[in-house]
């Protein structure tokens, strides 16, 4: 395992922590104190654009719809918003990893070595036997502050479109 602070390269197969969709579920105009949410809110959604249109599939874990269901900040979601977000998660360029007990256990031990929240090492440790090449956060922690953080194979990266040619589209409100 190392540390590297040198920004991303394209990624092919990103996995995607559970605050990227919360960012671009939720939008710029959330009651959030941050600073850079607007920048945020267009970076994640341009990543899921780019799935959306092809350009890479999504690894995920089924423990990411547990995690997204709304804004720290907000009162508790309508049915309707409930419904638009399990919808969102039935895109084709998801490419789903079931959390079983070899991930608990690699989660365990990244979460002992690395000073991880278990949902954060659960992610780590989906995207390790996704084989994924970049899990990408807003989370610094995760990162350990850096733009980038390598562990085993994986570059745990903050958001970025490194490489890809975007146009942002505002993705549909919750």
């Amino acid at each position: 395992m190392s540390a590297s602070s040198a920004m991303a390269e394209q990624y092919r197969r990103p996995y995607l922590d559970s605050n990227v969709y919360i960012w671009t579920i939720v939008g710029p105009n959330a009651p959030v104190p941050d600073p850079d949410k607007e920048i945020k809110h267009r970076v994640s959604a341009d990543i899921l654009e780019l799935a959306q249109r092809g350009s890479f599939l999504v690894s995920a874990s089924t423990f990411i719809e547990a995690e997204v269901i709304k804004d720290p900040h907000s009162p508790a979601l309508s049915a309707k918003q409930e419904e638009r977000i399990s919808g969102f998660f039935e895109r084709s360029f998801f490419v789903w990893v079931e959390v079983d007990r070899l991930i608990a256990q690699k989660a365990r031990q990244l979460a002992r070595e690395h000073a991880w929240k278990p949902p954060d090492a659960i992610h780590v440790a989906t995207a390790l036997r996704a084989e994924c090449d970049q899990l990408l956060t807003w989370d610094g922690p995760m990162r350990k502050e850096q733009d980038c953080y390598t562990v085993e194979a994986l570059r745990i990266c903050k958001p970025h479109a490194a490489g890809w040619q975007t146009t942002l589209t505002e993705p549909e409100k919750i």
